[in-house]
C-alpha cells in the first residue's frame, strides 16, 4: 500500500508539473500576441514568407522573451525548450489557425419585469439564464438588479461561433423554442433541452402581464394587446438593434417597445 501510495503521489507531482509546463507555454504565447515583434511575426505566418524566415523571427523573439522573463519563469522552461524553438514555433502557428476560426459570439441580455414579487422575479430570471445556456451561451456576468420594478441589467452571455450563419441559426432556434413554448407544442427542429428551457421560462412568467428582455437581437415581448396578454418573439434586424441601444429605456415599457419596433403585427396566441 505505501508503493502504491508513493507511486500516487509522484503521478500527482508529475501531472501538476506538466500543467505548470503547459501554463508557462501559454504565457509565452500570449507574450507574442501582443508584442510588437509578434505582431509582425504573425503577419508573416499569413503571409508567403519563407519558413526559415519565420523560424529565426520566432527565435530572436525566444531569446528576448528568455532575457525580459528568465528570473519570473524559471531556467527548468527554457532548459527544455532550448533545442525545439521551431517545434514551439509550429505549435504558435497551429494556435493562430485555431483562433481564425473562432470567433466569439457576445449576447449583451436584459430582463424588465413589471411586478414587485421578489419571488417570482427571482425565478424568471434564473428560467432566463437557463434557456440562455439551453443555446450553448456561458454566462460570463450575470448583471445587477436595479431598485423599483424588477430590472436586471448587464447580462452577458457569450458563445463560440464559427461565423455568422452559425449565430444567425442559434437566434432562430431559440425564437422557435419560444413560440412553440406559447402554443405548449414541440417539433423536430427544436432540440429538447431548448424546449424544455423555453417552456420552463413562460412557466415561470405566467404570472407577470408585462415583461421584456432579450439575448443579443433576440427579443420577448409579454404584454397587453387588446384586452389580451399576448407574447411577441422576434429577431431584430441591425437597424432595430441599432434603435434600441440609442433608446434601452424601452426594454422597461413593454407596451411602447412593441410599438417603437413595430412588431405588434407579430402576436402569438395568448399566454
Amino acid at each position: 500500500m505505501t508503493i502504491i501510495a508513493a507511486r500516487n503521489e509522484l503521478e500527482d507531482k508529475v501531472g501538476i508539473l506538466i500543467q505548470e509546463f503547459e501554463e508557462k507555454i501559454e504565457d509565452f504565447f500570449s507574450y507574442i500576441r501582443q508584442s510588437k515583434e509578434g505582431k509582425r511575426l504573425v503577419v508573416k505566418m499569413k503571409s508567403h514568407v519563407s519558413e526559415n524566415e519565420i523560424y529565426d523571427d520566432f527565435a530572436k523573439i525566444y531569446r528576448r522573451y528568455k532575457a525580459i522573463y528568465i528570473s519570473k519563469v524559471g531556467d527548468y522552461f527554457f532548459k527544455e525548450t532550448r533545442d525545439l524553438v521551431e517545434k514551439l514555433c509550429d505549435d504558435f502557428e497551429d494556435t493562430m489557425r485555431e483562433d481564425s476560426f473562432v470567433h466569439i459570439l457576445e449576447a449583451p441580455s436584459y430582463i424588465y419585469l413589471d411586478t414587485d414579487n421578489f419571488e417570482i422575479a427571482e425565478i424568471v430570471f434564473f428560467r432566463f439564464i437557463e434557456f440562455i445556456q439551453s443555446l450553448g451561451f456561458s454566462i460570463k456576468s450575470q448583471g445587477s438588479f436595479i431598485q423599483g420594478l424588477w430590472i436586471r441589467r448587464g447580462i452577458e452571455a457569450i458563445k463560440k461561433i464559427g461565423n455568422s450563419a452559425e449565430a444567425e441559426d442559434i437566434y432562430r432556434k431559440g425564437k422557435k423554442a419560444l413560440e412553440l413554448a406559447t402554443i405548449d407544442k414541440v417539433q423536430s427542429e427544436v432540440n429538447k433541452n431548448n424546449a424544455e428551457a423555453a417552456a420552463a421560462l413562460f412557466t415561470a412568467l405566467k404570472d407577470v402581464d408585462n415583461a421584456a428582455m432579450n439575448l443579443g437581437p433576440l427579443v420577448l415581448i409579454k404584454t397587453n394587446i387588446n384586452g389580451q396578454t399576448q407574447a411577441i418573439v422576434h429577431v431584430l434586424s441591425t437597424e432595430q438593434v441599432l434603435f434600441l441601444e440609442s433608446r434601452p429605456e424601452l426594454l422597461n415599457k413593454p407596451s411602447l417597445l412593441l410599438e417603437s419596433l413595430d412588431l405588434s403585427s407579430r402576436e402569438t396566441p395568448e399566454v
